[in-house]
C-alpha cells in the first residue's frame, strides 16, 4: 500500500461524491476542497489518522453548509508523506 488520494467517485457529481485515500503510516493529515482561485471551500478531514484506507464524502456544500456553484474544484490531501491533489467537477 502507498499513501495516495484516489479519484473522486463519481465525478462529475450533483449531490455527493466520495473520496478515498490511503495512508502508509499513522500521521497528521488534512483533506480539504478548494475553488479554482485557491479559496478553501470545505475541510473534510483533519487530525491524526491511523494507517489504512479511509473515505470521506463531500456534499457540494461549503463550511457554512451552503451549496457551492457548479464548476471545477480541487481536493488536497496533506500528509507527512507529501501532498496529493485531485480535480472534482460539480454539476448543478
Amino acid at each position: 500500500m502507498t499513501t495516495k488520494l484516489s479519484p473522486a467517485m463519481p465525478t462529475p457529481f450533483r449531490s455527493n461524491t466520495t473520496l478515498e485515500y490511503s495512508l502508509v503510516n499513522r500521521g497528521d493529515i488534512e483533506l480539504a476542497v478548494f475553488s479554482v482561485d485557491g479559496r478553501r471551500v470545505r475541510t473534510l478531514a483533519r487530525g491524526v489518522t491511523e494507517a489504512g484506507i479511509h473515505r470521506a464524502s463531500w456534499d457540494g456544500r461549503d463550511e457554512d453548509h451552503r451549496a457551492v456553484g457548479a464548476g471545477v474544484y480541487f481536493v488536497r490531501l496533506v500528509t507527512p508523506q507529501g501532498d496529493f491533489n485531485r480535480r472534482v467537477v460539480r454539476l448543478q
